[in-house]
């Protein structure tokens, strides 16, 4: 009875690499027996597309915060010029109806005369320290004052006013031009990303936006619109 003898596996270093690359590409040129250089078009198109939209979401990506960036300045500029205290206004009068609307604005109005006792009392400690260290150190008491501090902690009741003023703060915005301007640009800076990726999309892509906008009774911002308008790149 003959003995059956195998044949050893050997693998080249540049078999090995191409392997780890592509093993589509070894099967080809390895198994098959086809050139090196030959590559089905499916690959081809397949790698270009792939290469094409990692570029695409970078370039996309950057452009976004670009017009962000831009969106901010705008935002700063038109506060500053008309009303340079709009938002801190805006952010007070929010956290204030947010107490209001969450049912807790009694206690927290009795908590904020309590804190202002605390922090009467401490700054009268303070000062009575700072004397006592003046006299010892051979200072003034407004130096000793300046190695003071005060630190108050978020609890879950500052998170929850928070979140809910935050919701406020576009109603209070609505009531003036200045605030819907604001609005309206921040609108615009949250749905960038969207409105980048339409102005480059297809055609079908963008009727099809314009359908999901349609079933979800949405208005689209002005830059949206702009995107929608623009004709896509036809394919070489």
């Amino acid at each position: 009875m003959g003995t059956e003898t195998k044949k050893e596996l050997h693998l080249s270093h540049s078999q090995i690499s191409e392997f780890t690359r592509c093993p589509r590409k070894y099967h080809l040129h390895y198994r098959l027996g086809l050139p090196a250089e030959f590559c089905p078009s499916g690959l081809l198109f397949g790698s270009a597309v792939h290469e094409a939209i990692a570029i695409s979401v970078a370039e996309k990506t950057h452009w976004r915060d670009r017009i962000a960036a831009r969106i901010d300045r705008r935002i700063e500029t038109l506060v500053a010029r008309q009303d340079p205290v709009l938002l801190q206004r805006v952010s007070e009068e929010a956290r204030h109806k947010a107490y209001e609307s969450l049912g807790i604005q009694a206690q927290q109005q009795e908590l904020e005369a309590i804190q202002k006792e605390k922090e009467e009392i401490e700054r009268r400690e303070r000062r009575l320290i700072a004397e006592q260290r003046a006299v010892i150190n051979g200072t003034t008491v407004e130096q000793e004052l300046e190695r003071g501090g005060y630190y108050r902690y978020d609890s879950d009741v500052d998170n929850a006013v928070k979140a809910r003023a935050k919701a406020l703060e576009a109603d209070i915005l609505a009531e003036s031009d200045l605030g819907k301007q604001v609005l309206a640009l921040r609108e615009e800076k949250d749905n960038l990303l969207d409105t980048v990726w339409l102005a480059t999309s297809s055609s079908q892509i963008k009727e099809l936006w314009e359908q999901v906008n349609t079933l979800l009774e949405v208005t689209p911002t002005a830059l949206e619109e702009k995107a929608l308008q623009i004709e896509p790149v036809q394919d070489p």
